[in-house]
């Protein structure tokens, strides 16, 4: 028996260069200083201590401090949570308790938020491509079904901030160099990334500043064919045009293009773990997104309330499979819109204690064209062409009853209704072309309830319990053996979770340790088995 050992080795080189401008002169600021920090994960804003759930909080010091150029380093030290790519940078893929099972690469049955923003559209893809960790403030990981706090996802949740409170901002600008090694002494084959931003403060307002920031990356993989290249630009523009009322105006614009090298097998794995199926099969992604999100927020005394807007535009070109049995070309394109409403109230009882009762609706729409041809040279033969159209609409009630420091109780009932059609023309026996109808339509009811106690200083515990769901995507429309609707049902989760969290903050740091445990069932569950060719199916 001999034994080979191969040795990785990765390099990391960053430099940074950071201008402050400050028409008031230099402060003096407490760097050490713990700030107290606010979760969102469930709805009404909690100050850390007293979020007793399976809620992780990423500031910028751990996102910005991994090899990869993702999200991938900061994810991958939670419990739970797995998420891996191929290449540096490319396709992704992401699981929070086992929630991404069925899906061989890309992010389903997660949400995300960014400023709270629905990123994810109606069918429940998630568009994580979008995040450079350089450009995160904070991150909220939420695992499970309390997610469907939301909208509808068992895995969980994913909530972004991409800038610190008005108040934290001043002029300033940033650039960073990122150049990273690939291993096995690949010295010249470096990943690069660049990035720049610039924010400014008005001068003719206290509180609008205009945040613009620009990256790129350069990384061409450990294996061969294996790549990932990307430019993105955002703007956003953050204005307080009145005492407790915030508006945010963001635009972006992104152009990615991933190489998909394939999978290995054992022996290629050991001896020619670079291996790729050379030129002949040239499968890659090409994707562009346009963006757009307006957003205004109010807090008063007693009362919050906030409403998001959102659209995107998407096209995407992807010549897939690297074997004659599976290959072929898809293009899709996207328009997708998200609108978000949420208000709560609290009331005041006793000498320390309040119940803040809430209200929160989801609206999301997406229109969706797929096609997919042979790649074979002078072939351009269609195997199926459809244009689908989605709409997702969901609505909570929900309420926090706060017994002094010690008891805290939240409780939501939420409905979603999500409907499908999908019409086109698919490929039959002989290569004639008959056509394609799908109509899908289902009624989610996701009830979530917890009872957190402070039982010691520092020392909470809970119990909670909750109902999500996942639906088929765009992506799980059609059979790949005969091109017929797959008429999938939804997937739905219940799951039961007991556990207990220790924080303690120094002057420089937290410390926190949890213990958690939770059973969850999901029925209907999909799964993708061996298909007549290489592709499997669902």
């Amino acid at each position: 028996m001999s034994l080979s050992v191969k040795w990785h080795v990765a390099i990391a080189i960053t430099l940074g260069i950071s201008l402050e401008l400050s028409a008031r002169g230099l402060q003096q600021i407490d760097t050490t200083a713990v700030e107290v920090a606010e979760v969102l994960a469930l709805r009404i804003p909690t100050i850390q201590a007293k979020a007793a759930t399976n809620i992780h909080l990423l500031d910028s010091a751990l996102l910005q401090n991994g090899h990869s150029p993702d999200l991938q380093d900061a994810l991958n030290c939670i419990p739970g949570v797995f998420m891996e790519t191929r290449g540096t940078g490319g396709s992704r893929r992401l699981q929070m308790r086992s929630s991404g099972l069925r899906s061989p690469f890309g992010v389903r049955n997660i949400l995300m938020l960014m400023d709270g923003f629905v990123l994810t559209n109606a069918s429940g893809n998630s568009p994580l491509e979008m995040w450079n960790p350089q450009w995160i403030y904070s991150l909220e990981i939420v695992k499970g079904p309390v997610g469907a706090l939301y909208g509808n996802a068992y895995g969980g949740a994913l909530l972004a901030t991409s800038l610190p409170d008005l108040k934290a901002i001043k002029t300033s600008t940033r650039w960073y160099t990122t150049l990273r090694s690939q291993g096995l002494g690949l010295i010249n084959a470096w990943a690069q990334e660049s990035g720049i931003s610039h924010t400014q403060k008005s001068e003719k307002s206290e509180n609008r500043y205009l945040h613009i920031r620009a990256f790129w990356n350069d990384a061409d993989g450990y294996r061969d064919q294996e790549f990932n290249y990307k430019n993105q630009a955002e703007l956003h523009l953050l204005d307080e045009p009145r005492q407790n009322a915030k508006t945010h105006l963001w635009l972006g614009w992104m152009r990615a293009n991933w190489g998909l090298p394939g999978s290995l097998n054992e022996e290629d794995a050991t001896e020619r773990p670079t291996r790729a199926p050379g030129s002949n099969y040239d499968a890659h992604v090409e994707r562009t997104r346009t963006w757009f999100g307006w957003s205004r927020k109010a807090n008063k005394a007693t009362s919050q309330n906030g409403v998001w807007l959102y659209g995107q535009l998407t096209n995407k070109h992807n010549p897939f499979g690297t074997s004659p049995f599976f290959n072929g070309v898809k293009d899709e394109s996207e328009e997708f819109i998200s609108a978000r409403w949420w208000r709560a109230k609290s009331y005041l009882f006793g000498s320390n204690s309040k119940f803040t009762f809430d209200q929160s609706v989801i609206a999301r729409y997406e229109w969706f064209d797929i096609s997919e041809r042979d790649n074979i040279p002078g072939s351009d033969d269609l195997r199926y062409d459809i244009q689908s159209w989605t709409q997702s609409h969901w609505a909570a009630i929900g309420g926090r009853l706060e017994l002094g420091e010690r008891w805290q109780v939240d409780a939501q009932l939420a409905l979603e209704h999500m409907s499908r059609n999908s019409k086109g023309s698919r490929q039959v026996i002989a290569d004639s072309i008959a056509g394609y109808e799908e109509n899908y339509s289902v009624l989610d009811p996701l009830p979530f309830a917890q009872v957190s106690y402070l039982f010691l200083p520092g020392l909470r515990v809970f119990a909670q319990w909750g109902n999500g769901g996942s639906h088929p995507t765009t992506f799980e429309l059609v059979d790949p053996d005969d091109y017929e609707p797959y008429n999938l049902e939804p997937e739905e989760a219940n799951s039961y979770e007991i556990g207990a969290r220790w924080l303690k903050n120094t002057r420089t740091s937290t410390i926190e340790l949890t213990a958690q445990g939770y059973h969850q069932r999901v029925n209907q569950a999909i799964t993708r088995i061996p298909g007549t060719n290489e592709e499997p199916i669902m």
